[in-house]
């Protein structure tokens, strides 16, 4: 322990150091933090009541300011200050672009559920690489492992995919990403997906 010490360039020996204080609480972030749980926590539930997945991305969400006092700003007519972080941790459990505070909210949260095709794309490339990852898994390539991908299926899918080629891969670790050329190939594993009806066969090999 002594040389560890001082290979940390601490010139003094260890034994005559005293020992670490304990840092005091911070309460006040504590407050915030039970603050964004409640926050989450209903906006949640506002995307339950509207039948939208945790993986669809949303726009926005609305706080009512009071909501947040322990934010406010201690400066006067500066209107609330809220820790990056936190609001990072938000949009992160919501799946949320935005959040936005409005004092004239009727309620304590309002999740803005319009599905804008930019949002509806988004949640549909999610789909796929998840779909994907789990091929991954169950086929038992490493993290490491390049593959070559196949697709096929409902146009929408395929022009989806074509389209953001470049970001599939990156995601999913894949060396290629084509349309299926052949009915019969020679795959480590296959398979066939539905999302909101329509139809997507992935196969994998790898390289």
């Amino acid at each position: 322990s002594e040389h560890m010490f001082q290979a940390l360039g601490n010139k003094e020996s260890v034994h005559w150091q005293d020992f670490p204080k304990a840092k005091a609480r911070d309460t006040k972030l504590e407050a915030q933090m039970i603050q964004v749980r409640d926050i989450v926590a209903k906006a949640l539930a506002e995307r339950a009541k509207a039948g939208i997945k945790v993986r669809q991305p949303l726009q926005k969400l609305k706080v009512k300011s009071e909501k947040l006092a322990p934010y406010r700003s201690e400066a006067s007519g500066s209107g609330l200050k809220v820790r990056k972080e936190l609001l990072d941790l938000i949009k992160d459990e919501l799946n949320i672009k935005e959040v936005v505070f409005d004092s004239k909210l009727a309620q304590e949260v309002e999740l803005d559920t319009v599905l804008t095709p930019q949002l509806k794309e988004e949640g549909l490339l999610r789909e796929i690489v998840r779909s994907i990852q789990g091929m991954r898994k169950e086929t038992g390539y490493k993290p490491e492992d390049k593959v070559a991908l196949w697709y096929s299926g409902d146009q929408e899918f395929c022009t989806l995919i074509a389209k953001n080629a470049l970001l599939l891969k990156k995601s999913v670790g894949a060396k290629t990403l084509e349309p299926r050329t052949a009915k019969k190939m020679r795959l480590d594993k296959e398979k066939e997906i539905e999302i909101e009806g329509k139809r997507l066969w992935i196969g994998a090999k790898k390289i």
